[in-house]
């Protein structure tokens, strides 16, 4: 019995290990630090959404919406593998980062969306999102 039980825990500690390394992501602050700022896209009149990315790699999302006030959440970590913008490493709200931040040479508009030339962008899913400067 005492030789089983070391095959079973020896087992399920490559498999705990393959899954900590296979799973393994950057925080945002780390890897692109470009991205540390308030973000916001902007989807109606009045109406926008907001990413915050903290210096310790930590923050929220807010959106203001037509049906409410606000939605805010808790603080958690932004992370990034493979072209993602992963919020939080276990409830999993992402993005996919068609562009890093960058400076606009000319002035962007997009439906609700406007980013003057020499301002900080980037685009998630397809929306541009502006940094609060």
């Amino acid at each position: 019995m005492n030789v089983n039980y070391h095959r079973k825990f020896f087992l399920f500690a490559a498999i705990f290990t393959a899954c900590l390394f296979a799973c393994q992501k950057d925080k945002v602050n780390h890897k692109h630090a470009r991205m540390i700022g308030d973000w916001y896209h902007c989807t109606g009149v009045g109406l926008y959404y907001s990413i915050w990315i903290n210096e310790n790699g930590r923050g929220s999302i807010y959106e203001v919406n037509a049906t409410d006030d606000g939605l805010d959440t808790q603080s958690r970590a932004w992370l990034i593998k493979d072209d993602k913008l992963i919020f939080s490493r276990f409830k999993r709200e992402q993005f996919s980062i068609d562009a890093y931040p960058d400076i606009a040479t000319s002035t962007i508009i997009d439906n609700f969306d406007t980013i003057p030339a020499g301002k900080t962008f980037m685009i998630l899913d397809g929306h541009y999102f502006r940094k609060k400067e």
